[in-house]
């Protein structure tokens, strides 16, 4: 009896498309911590009475549209991140020399990815390629001071492959992740938090797109505006964030992680509502909040925000 496959060397590789759909070899590689990629064919039964008296249930079923997709969790660095966060947000802009900084905000999402998720490493066919990939939705979370950030990446698809053998990936320079003891308080209304976790999700309301003579999906787009939503996790120490909720203050949110020579990376929730700021009682110990806000836009300022300084000068493949 065969053994089974492994999920030691799963990884994912990018690569970005210049025509919707159409894949294009893999240059950009991310070691994974999970992935899920999915293809599945919807099935209707087919109507009609049958014509049989004695014929109790459904005798025949027809094959529908192809849907793909599929999700995959990675660590979130200084350099390396580009392309992914690029087409998470959709616009990306460089500025300065050495070290470099590197914006990322919400705008029109470009073409597509070709996605190849290696789902071990042991040999065989373990891999499958996924064309026509948008970015749905995208999170970014720190759990704890000693634990790394996270960056989550919900996906749709055009099509994913069969599982064949696996492409040859190429990792970069390692040592630059992001630590939750790097991050700094929260900043907001002339206030700073002192966290115990956060996460930041930028929700693209992405939908597919099926017409009549395909199966698959046309290129996805946005059915309603993009949504950012942050949660921070932090200790009862005053009442400024239930005295700015009552007022329903509206402000810029930010947060800087500090890494070490060129690195850094701001984060900024732009023109933020504070939407709520439970307070429980659950123990002796200290008090608690959880802290939401949603971004918003102002013609400028889209809702969210990253600026990522490092030592790489191209903003989309670094």
């Amino acid at each position: 009896m065969a053994l089974p496959f492994h999920g030691r060397g799963a990884a994912v590789g990018a690569a970005q498309e210049s025509t919707y759909g159409t894949a294009v070899s893999r240059t950009h590689w991310r070691q994974t911590i999970s992935s899920s990629a999915y293809r599945k064919v919807t099935r209707n039964y087919r109507p009609g009475l049958v014509g049989v008296s004695s014929a109790y249930a459904n005798r025949a079923t027809v094959s529908g549209v192809t849907e793909c997709g599929g999700s995959f969790d990675h660590v979130l660095t200084y350099e390396g991140s580009g392309l992914l966060l690029y087409h998470a947000f959709g616009d990306s802009s460089s500025a300065g020399s050495a070290p470099y900084t590197h914006s990322y905000t919400v705008g029109g999402l470009p073409t597509g990815l070709t996605l190849e998720f290696i789902e071990s490493g042991d040999s065989g066919s373990v891999a499958q390629v996924a064309e026509g990939c948008k970015i749905s939705r995208m999170s970014l979370r720190w759990n704890s001071p000693s634990e790394v950030a996270l960056m989550s990446c919900d996906f749709i698809a055009e099509d994913i492959s069969a599982y064949a053998s696996a492409g040859s990936p190429s990792y970069g320079a390692g040592g630059l992740d992001l630590i939750g003891h790097q991050l700094g308080a929260l900043s907001w209304n002339g206030n700073n938090y002192d966290l115990i976790s956060l996460e930041m999700i930028l929700d693209n309301k992405l939908d597919r797109r099926y017409k009549l003579g395909s199966r698959l999906t046309k290129e996805p787009t946005r059915t309603d505006f993009a949504e950012v939503t942050w949660r921070a996790e932090v200790e009862w120490e005053n009442n400024n964030a239930l005295t700015d909720f009552r007022a329903e203050v509206q402000g810029d949110v930010a947060v800087t992680s500090t890494g070490t020579g060129n690195h850094a990376c701001t984060f900024t929730l732009h023109n933020a509502q504070l939407w709520d700021a439970p307070k429980g009682v659950d123990g002796p110990g200290p008090g608690r909040q959880t802290l939401e806000w949603r971004g918003l836009s102002d013609g400028t300022d889209e809702g969210f925000k990253i600026a990522m300084t490092n030592d790489d000068s191209d903003n989309i493949a670094n």
